[in-house]
């Protein structure tokens, strides 16, 4: 038989399918599931014409369903994803095609509780390590997508999405150029009643920043520190709060140390400016 139907004694169960034509297409799927609601049914046919593979996978009785159709045609390393959701909080599907390892791909599929949802749409063709990255949410105080692009570089992602009872929101990216395609992306948010984007660019120069900071009502103040180390691409920023009635004093110091400043806040009842 071309298939192979594993089962652990643990939580997690998968099928394995491998092929191995005259023509070097060594092809690898895995599905996992944590809770038991979920089936799965795989179909693959293959023709005269090798590496044509399909792929469907459906489930009952649960928040969301979703197919993946994978498609392997005669041009080596064609593929084709569909990914739909109905009322889950958060699904994902993550996929990762190697291209010039001739047709080795792995599929994993997982969810939480979380209220983000986000899809992660990985597509090696010819040209190497090119992939693209859409996060969004619904039904939330904010909305934002991110996409970073590696050309020329093997692919080492790591997405983490995050959510805290703190008063401020952020989005932080932190790109790091040397160490090849190594990238982490850290979002929370709160009801806070103010809202920013950060937004960090690291071009072929390195240390090169851009950050923008919006806010909705007015009665608040914010302070925003960025400290450029000798490490390149490492930044810090720290948000505050103080009370509207009062003024406040802005300090920048550009030391010897480049990128280096400070903007501190300050608040008094005082009547009388101050430095």
């Amino acid at each position: 038989s071309l298939f192979r139907y594993v089962k652990t004694s643990s939580l997690f169960s998968y099928a394995e399918s491998s092929h191995h034509f005259d023509t070097p297409n060594k092809l690898t799927i895995q599905l996992r599931r944590t809770s038991s609601p979920f089936r799965y049914s795989k179909r693959a046919h293959h023709l005269d014409t090798p590496n044509k593979l399909t792929i469907q996978i459906r489930r009952t009785s649960s928040p969301f369903r979703y197919a993946e159709q994978a498609h392997h045609s005669d041009t080596p390393n064609e593929l084709t994803i569909q990914i739909r959701e109905t009322s889950s909080p958060f699904s994902y599907a993550e996929q990762a095609h190697h291209s010039d390892t001739p047709n080795e791909l792995t599929i994993q599929i997982r969810r939480t509780s979380s209220p983000f949802r986000y899809s992660k749409r990985a597509h090696h063709s010819d040209t190497r390590d090119k992939f693209t990255i859409q996060l969004r949410r619904t039904s939330s105080p904010f909305r934002y997508s991110k996409r970073a692009h590696h050309s020329d570089t093997p692919n080492k992602l790591t997405i983490r999405l995050r959510q805290t009872s703190s008063p401020f929101r952020y989005a932080r990216q932190v790109h790091h150029s040397a160490t090849p395609n190594k990238f982490t992306i850290e979002i929370l948010q709160t009801s806070s009643p103010f809202r920013y984007a950060e937004q960090v660019h690291h071009s072929v120069m390195a240390n090169k920043l851009t950050i923008q900071l919006r806010q909705k009502s007015s009665p608040f103040n914010y302070a925003k520190q960025v400290h450029h180390s000798a490490t390149p691409n490492k930044f810090t920023i720290q948000l505050r709060r103080c009370m509207p009635p009062f003024s406040y004093a802005r300090q920048v110091d550009h030391s010897a140390t480049p990128n280096k400043f400070t903007i501190q806040l300050r608040q008094t009842s005082s009547p009388f400016s101050y430095a």
